[in-house]
Parts: structure tokens; sequence; C-alpha cells
């Protein structure tokens, strides 16, 4: 897929697009019709497993959403789009029967509109709005006033309220395979979609997916929900089948109370803390945190019933903080099991918006913790971040910087001027016998990390005045009073030595005396020190 935008120029306008050719053999186009939230819908992951070619168009112009249409009710729009997929289609060699449309809320519409007025016969609308006119003049006025202008306005919205009905009631609607997702939870539904069904129904394929479950409680949680079905499609369209899947309703089973009970028994059982940072950023020496801390099978659908701290812990410091929390339903989403349990609460910011000030914060290095309160216990344990994080602000002559590992968040506050010397090196042991040579010790450098036997390797070197001799090391785990610096969890396989601790035979070279280097490898960073003594091979002894 291209990652830049395209332009298509056409009636004096703009049409921005983005295109990916099919894999392997696959002789389908996939248009796809963007909604309210994305420039474009229907790409990354979600996209990865579709071997049609994808045509992806965006609805700006001139900075303003059009639904596809028109700019103060001149359908120029219209036509330059409508160029541009049959451009495409022609390129491609494909006719129409071998395109599908798609589209989520207003890109449902555009979908609907495009495939009826132009016989594309494959058409995907999740959660529509049929009519055009109404909605976008009461829920997006600056829309609305690209679209409609502001003369004859009343005039104009039964116009586009007129585009959908008017097309749903011909007969070109008979020959199109309809694929139509909505939910009586959808507030649009009795609207948008309700009245509609009757014109639906003349489809000779049309195949209604009514969505009824909590965890599709709103209009842009329908599409969501059913991401699964809408892919099966697609990937059928691609292939050049097009299921009749017929009327269904899908959602949650609704189990029995006792099974229900038993379920979140079992849940509660496990003592499972879910605690989890969705963004973070620092301003001013402050930070401010998003993401969600509860424990899996206590409901909290309201405030009332949980409570959340922050723990800053590390350098000899704890420090509790209270946090915030907005109502998100989407955590329910995400942490479901089996059944529907509220975990709305369970979300955390910051206490009334206010930034976490960490000025007072002595340098160092600290471990986020967050300690959770319900049904009257306490459970506390480290946040991980859901994407990594790697964020830095100097302030007030501090560097501050907050990084995720692999299953903690760190706190730094360091000093902008900084002369410590960042290599922590020793020797533990060492030993010269029947021929072979031991050392072991730690090699640490601040801010590289160590914390698992894959991530760096180690390399002796024996240097005299004229050669040199590398040897592989092998790693151990080095005891916490070897580490300096302030974050212990990420250097605990900083330890170096002779492969199994069984030496490097020094049979091979050449009786001299030789001066001992350790070299760390990490990420293509080469870091070496020397040994404070040497050997002589001559006489098999240390030099000190």
């Amino acid at each position: 897929m291209q990652n830049k935008d395209n332009v298509f120029n056409h009636n004096e306008n703009t049409v921005e697009y983005r295109f990916a050719r099919a894999k392997q053999d696959r002789r389908h186009l996939l248009i796809v019709f963007s909604g309210f939230a994305t420039a474009y819908d229907f790409m990354g992951n979600t996209a990865s497993g579709c071997r049609s070619n994808i045509l992806w168009i965006k609805d700006s112009f001139d900075n303003n959403y059009s639904y596809y249409l028109c700019k103060k009710m001149n359908f120029s729009i219209e036509e330059s789009v409508i160029a541009l997929i049959e451009s495409i289609r022609i390129n491609l060699s494909l006719n129409k029967s071998q395109c599908t449309l798609l589209g989520f809320s207003k890109g449902g519409s555009a979908a609907l509109y495009y495939g009826l007025k132009y016989d594309y016969k494959n058409i995907i609308s999740s959660c529509p709005q049929v009519n055009i006119g109404s909605y976008v003049s009461q829920h997006w006025k600056k829309s609305s006033n690209y679209m409609i202008g502001n003369s004859n306005i009343q005039e104009k919205i039964v116009t586009l309220d007129s585009l959908l009905p008017d097309l749903l009631a011909s007969n070109r609607i008979r020959e199109s395979n309809i694929y139509l997702i909505s939910s009586p939870d959808d507030i649009q539904y009795d609207s948008e979609i309700k009245p509609y069904l009757p014109f639906f129904w003349k489809s000779n394929n049309f195949n209604f997916i009514f969505t009824q479950s909590k965890l599709a409680w709103q209009h842009s949680r329908v599409t969501r929900y059913n991401i699964p079905i809408i892919l099966s499609i697609i990937y059928a369209h691609g292939e050049g089948i097009f299921p009749r899947l017929g009327s269904n309703v899908n959602g949650e089973v609704e189990y029995p109370k006792l099974n229900n009970e038993e379920i979140i028994k079992e849940i509660k059982n496990k003592k499972n803390l879910v605690a989890e940072l969705f963004t973070a950023r620092i301003e001013l020496g402050k930070i401010y945190l998003n993401g969600s801390a509860f424990i899996l099978g206590y409901e909290c659908d309201s405030f009332s019933k949980i409570k959340q701290l922050l723990i800053i812990k590390g350098n000899g410091i704890e420090k509790s903080i209270p946090l915030g929390k907005n109502l998100n339903r989407d955590i329910s989403y995400d942490h479901f099991d089996r059944v529907y349990i509220d975990y709305s609460a369970g979300n955390i910011t910051n206490y009334k918006n206010i930034g976490i000030d960490i000025n007072d914060l002595p340098y160092g290095s600290y471990i986020l913790n967050v300690q959770v309160m319900t049904s009257g216990l306490s459970f506390e344990g480290k946040i991980s971040a859901l994407k990594n994080l790697d964020l830095m602000e100097v302030h007030d002559g501090k560097i501050i910087t907050i990084r995720s590992l692999e299953d903690e968040i760190i706190l730094e506050v360091n000093p902008v001027i900084n002369d410590e010397d960042l290599v922590c090196f020793g020797v533990s042991n060492r030993w010269l016998r029947n021929d072979k040579l031991h050392i072991d010790g730690h090699f640490i450098v601040k801010g590289i990390i160590q914390n698992s036997w894959g991530d760096s390797k180690f390399i002796l070197t024996l240097k005299n005045n004229n050669e040199t001799f590398n040897f592989p090391m092998g790693k151990q785990t080095i005891a916490p009073e070897s580490i300096v610096f302030f974050n212990r969890y990420s250097y605990a396989k900083s330890g170096y030595s002779t492969l199994g601790q069984k030496g490097i035979s020094l049979l091979e070279l050449p009786d001299s005396v030789y001066d001992i280097y350790v070299t760390l490898i990490k990420d293509g960073i080469i870091y070496s020190k020397k040994c404070e003594f040497c050997i002589s091979t001559e006489d098999s002894c240390f030099i000190d």
C-alpha cells in the first residue's frame, strides 16, 4: 500500500486517495469510503488480510466533509469521485460486478449512493445515514454549510434527504448484493434504517446483520463489533463469491443467571489486576496519564465503586497520588470474558485533569505502580504500556523521561549536566590453570538495557604488541549489589563469563604478555573496557 496520498484532478476538484494492488491473482476491487472519524477507514492491520485491489477515497474538499457529494449543491464532487473510481476500474480491466463498495457511517451512505446510482452491485454498508440532509444539518454544521450553503436551506435539505430513498425505491436495487449492518442501540437506527428496510428487501440478495449486544452500545461501536463479519464478506467478494446470509441477529449469548455467577466467581478468584497505560505526556515538569486500572471480575460501573492511586517507587521513595477517571465503556469491550461485566470506571487519568507534579522528586529512577481498591479489596501492581513509550522533556534544569520496558514503566529524573560515569565494569572472579583463562564479572552501561539472555553479546580479547585474539563469552545474572544505577530491573543480565565458566584455551597463543579487554555489543553499539591486570602466558600468571 502507498503511505502517501495520491491526487486525482477533475472538474477543478482534487480528490485524494490511496491505492493498493491485489495480492496474488485476485480480480477484484474494493472501494472504501470513510466515515467522520478518520481520513481513511479499513487500513493497517484490519486490511492486511485482504487480497483485493483496494481504493481508499478521502472525503476532504476545501478541508470539509461533503459526503462525497457536493459543494453548495454543486455535485461536481460526485462527478470527480466517480471519475476516479471508473479510471481505476478501467485501468484494472474489471467490470462493475468485480467491485465492492464499502463504507461505515458517512462512508456507508456513500457506498449505498454510488453503488445504487452507478450500478456497482456489491455494497457493504454499516450504520449509514439515509436522510443525509437532515443528519448533516443537525449534527455537522460546518459540513452542512459547505454542502448546502446559506440560502434556501430547508429546500436543499429535502433534496439531499431524497437522494438515497429515491434510489432505494427504484428498481436498481433488485440486482444488488447488499450487506447492511445496524443495531437497535444505534441512536440513528429508528430514523435512518428502520423506515427504509422494506425497500432493502426488494434486493434479490439483501443481507441484514442486526446486532444486539452490550458491547455495541452506540453508533460508533456497532461497526467495530462486526469487523469479523465484515472481513469475511470482503474476503469472499475478493474470491468472486457473494454470500447469501439473509437476516441475522448477532450479539451476546444470555447465560442463565447461575452460570453468570459461577463465571464471575471464577474470574474473581484469579485476582488479576489490569493496569494498562494508553497514552502519556510530560509537560512543564508534570505528567499526564490515560489508561485503565481495575480487577477482573469486580464490576465498577460508577466512580463510587473503585479508587485508584498512582504509586511512584524508587530511590528510597514511595509516593502515592490519587488518580481521576472518566467512564469508558471500551474497557468492558476489550476485557470481555464470557459474560458482560461493566468496567467503565476502570479508566484512569489525572485527578481533575491536573498534571502530576514531579518537580520535587530527587534525581533517580522510579517505577510506576498502581493501587486499586474495590469491593473492600486492595491490589497493587506495575503499570504496563499498550504501546511503546519513549518520552523526554527538559524542564527547570532536569531531564525527565518516561520509558516502557517489557512489563513496567520507568520514570527517570536526571540533571541536564551529568558528569556521572555511565559505565560500571568489574571483574568478580579470575583464574589461570591447565593452560586456561577464566574471568567473569559485570559490564553495565547506563541506559543500555540488558534484561534478557539474547539482547547483548560479550567478547573477550587478548592483545599484545603484535597480535589480537578474540573469544566469545557467555552471559550471567549479576547480583543486585553490582548495579550502581537507579533501575536494577534493566540490567539483570549484564554479567559476562567465559563459556560455561570453563575458561578459554591458551595453548594456541604465542608466549607473551597480554592485555585483557571485555567488549559489550548491543543494538550495533560497541563498548570496550580494559581490565586492570594482564596475563603472562609464558609464566602462566596474572600481572597486576
